[in-house]
């Protein structure tokens, strides 16, 4: 089941990134309820409505997750993070600005990864099973390929193995890879003597991970000086940095009630001033995340604001991809983010002119004309492309 909640009245921007809306619905249809009979249509078998009210904490103990895709008041936020956290419901934080764009995850303090990759487990033949404190096994690599796939911290199990049979248990045994053909399970030296044979299986053990809620992990995205994984790795640091724009963007709605105006060049230099101070004070205060952080960029965060009331349906489609399979993970399937994912594809403007005429023309394209100006748009409308085996999936 799936319900969705979104009261405000389409605008000519929306028709730009949500392709089940059109123009007839334009000032006249809350979105929710105009997207809604082409969202049920995707699959008959799950049941779409939208929330009746508007009092979502009240909601959401019905549901398994709680998923909110654009930028929202930090104070209302952090209620609905809580009393997620509290009630053991999923939680999600998403949302694009201009072209880059986060997602928070908080799976509570008690979700168990059950199969980590969804992979399918592999099995191999023994060779030899050393008896001594390290307990190396090397596998028969003349069958199958002959490499083992798992990785070290992964689970085992033994059967059918001859002489040390303390090992046909079905316990599952924690791994340590040695080299592409052994591996070591510890302490073997207390067995019986290895004399042949044995099956080995790769077995999936549930991990139980913790998350902090929202409210733990919005000033603070990590604890430690290791954070999540960027994903562009020639990017170092630029997640930190972002980290400090989006909070100056929340900072600035808190103040003013709404986020910056597209290319508003007073209320993007506000945004700025508060990302420099909310930089340096972590720099002063020795927090261990901002010192990953590259080197202050003006022109990163004044893009950060100046479109982060744009959305453009390449981002999107993207990050709504993202946040559908974090969903998926919920039900114990695959490895969920750490919390925090960054991206952006500022590159993308790099080359553009600082004259690029960005007049809004009151269009369903106004969100992408405010990015990347009206000579892109008018390339964008009069090309024709043939795009083949880019559909469905």
């Amino acid at each position: 089941e799936v319900t969705i909640y979104d009261p405000s009245l389409v605008t000519i921007n929306d028709l730009g990134s949500n392709f089940y809306l059109s123009p007839e619905d334009v000032g006249k249809k809350r979105r929710d309820e105009a997207v809604l009979a082409k969202l049920a249509e995707l699959n008959p078998y799950v049941h779409c409505t939208v929330m009746d009210g508007d009092d979502i904490l009240s909601k959401a103990k019905d549901y398994s997750i709680v998923v909110i895709t654009e930028l929202m008041d930090k104070e209302q936020l952090y209620k609905i993070s809580d009393f997620c956290h509290q009630n053991k419901i999923g939680f999600i934080y998403s949302a694009t600005l201009g072209i880059t764009g986060f997602t928070f995850v908080d799976f509570g303090e008690e979700h168990y990864i059950r199969d980590k990759n969804g992979e399918e487990c592999k099995t191999y033949l023994c060779r030899i099973i050393t008896k001594d404190t390290y307990g190396a096994v090397t596998i028969d690599d003349t069958i199958g390929g002959g490499k083992i796939t798992f990785s070290s911290g992964d689970w085992v199990t033994f059967k059918e193995v001859k002489g040390m049979t303390e090992l046909n248990d079905g316990k599952p045994r924690q791994v340590k890879l040695i080299s592409p053909i052994s591996f070591s399970i510890g302490d073997t030296s207390n067995l019986s003597d290895y004399e042949g044979g044995g099956i080995i299986e790769q077995v999936k053990v549930p991990i139980k991970v913790s998350y902090a809620p929202l409210s733990q992990r919005f000033e603070t995205p990590y604890v430690g000086k290791k954070g999540p994984d960027p994903i562009d790795f020639s990017k170092f640091g630029r997640n930190e940095l972002l980290h400090c724009a989006f909070l100056a963007v929340h900072e600035y709605h808190l103040q003013h009630k709404a986020f910056p105006e597209l290319n508003n060049d007073a209320q993007a230099n506000e945004v700025l001033a508060k990302a420099k101070e909310i930089y340096n004070k972590k720099k002063a205060e020795n927090v261990d995340w901002i010192q990953n952080a590259q080197e202050f960029d003006d022109k990163i965060v004044l893009a950060v604001a100046k479109w982060a009331r744009a959305e453009i349906s390449p981002i999107c489609a993207f990050l709504g991809g993202i946040v559908a399979q974090e969903i998926v993970k919920l039900t114990g399937k695959y490895t969920p983010i750490n919390q925090w994912l960054w991206f952006d594809f500022y590159e993308s403007v790099a080359n553009l002119k600082p004259d690029t005429d960005r007049t809004l023309k009151g269009s369903r394209y106004d969100d992408q004309i405010a990015i990347y100006g009206n000579e892109i748009q008018k390339k964008l409308s009069e090309a024709n492309i043939f795009m083949i085996g880019a559909g469905a999936l």
